[in-house]
């Protein structure tokens, strides 16, 4: 399975529905099969909006766009915040339910690239490698 778009399809295992937007990981025990990741898991990627589709029933086949592919994602926003002005990024946490926050407990995935009027809004994020914030 090869990808030069850095987007692969996989068949949504577990018990519960994957929305658009969802961080994602792989499902323990099942060949290409994933899961929504908490806010302790180390995802692969994010589920994609496809042609409208905002969730992917379990057993469908779900387009992830991996954590190293080049480019912005949506993600689903658990908190409302203010996009940061004055140099300083808005900093966007792993959360609970494929989320994120930037008050999460998780450690930090993204930057926001534009602010949610409500939580579960599908805003769009720069994905970044961990990294450590300084102590303010």
């Amino acid at each position: 399975m090869l990808t030069n778009q850095g987007i692969i399809s996989f068949v949504v295992g577990g018990a519960t529905p994957i929305p658009a937007g969802a961080r994602v990981k792989f499902d323990a025990g099942t060949a290409n099969a994933v899961v929504v990741a908490a806010h302790g898991d180390a995802e692969i990627g994010t589920a994609i909006l496809y042609s409208g589709k905002d969730s992917y029933a379990v057993g469908d086949a779900v387009g992830v766009k991996l954590n190293n592919a080049p480019g912005s994602r949506h993600v689903i926003a658990n908190s409302v915040f203010a996009l940061q002005t004055g140099g300083a990024p808005t900093v966007l946490k792993r959360d609970d339910n494929g989320a994120v926050s930037d008050v999460a407990a998780g450690t930090a995935y993204a930057i926001a690239l534009e602010a949610p009027s409500a939580v579960g809004d599908i805003v769009e994020a720069l994905a970044c490698p961990p990294f450590t914030l300084p102590a303010a």
